[in-house]
């Protein structure tokens, strides 16, 4: 199998286990708390702000894709060659990307770095629009395995996340739910064919 080919990172599985370590320690469990898992007053609400928030991801990366389309090339799966009417490695993309993309990368990227570096640096409009800059731009080329068009769709995939998990008081489930729902949405059209 070429391609994605189950290739899980290390990295990723490895703070997953940390994190349900961290669940069974009350200093853990209050660490837990400050990456942004909080209780949720309202679910449609986070729901509805997920949706919208996944709407501009959508706008963004159609707009970056006219701009740039020899980046952004339909017609290469590229990485995810093997995902195409492939069945198992579907359901496994599905489960790895809700669970590894959706929840560790956003615990990470988000929950622990974002956060950390806005209390390094401070919480002025200028910090955290270079905070949120710097950490997109990493979370895009941690992609760029991909493929540049992936990298680049994954920078404004994480400009827009984290933007808005600063404007909900960091707000980690719903950004947690926008990931999840992005990753199913592009697996599902890749498993189909559709890209």
């Amino acid at each position: 199998m070429a391609g994605m080919a189950f290739r899980p990172d290390a990295f990723l599985y490895t703070a997953l286990l940390v994190f349900l370590i961290l669940l069974f320690i009350p200093k853990g469990r209050r660490f837990i708390r400050s990456l942004g898992f909080r209780h949720q007053d309202n679910w449609l609400k986070t729901i509805a702000i997920a949706a919208a928030g996944y709407a501009a991801v959508l706008g963004a990366q159609t707009i970056a894709a006219a701009i740039l389309p020899e980046i952004f090339n339909p017609d290469d799966p590229g990485y995810y060659a093997d995902l195409v009417g492939n069945t198992a490695l579907y359901v496994f993309s599905l489960i790895s990307g809700v669970v590894i993309g959706g929840f560790v990368e956003e615990m990470i990227f988000r929950g622990f770095l974002l956060t950390r570096l806005i209390k390094i640096y401070g919480k002025s409009n200028r910090a955290i629009l270079s905070i949120v800059a710097v950490t997109s731009l990493a979370f895009g080329l941690m992609h760029i395995s991909q493929s540049l068009g992936s990298a680049i769709a994954t920078g404004i995939f994480s400009l827009i996340a984290s933007l808005i998990f600063v404007k909900t008081r960091c707000n980690l489930w719903l950004i947690i739910l926008m990931h999840s729902v992005n990753n199913i949405v592009t697996f599902t059209v890749l498993y189909l064919g559709l890209a």
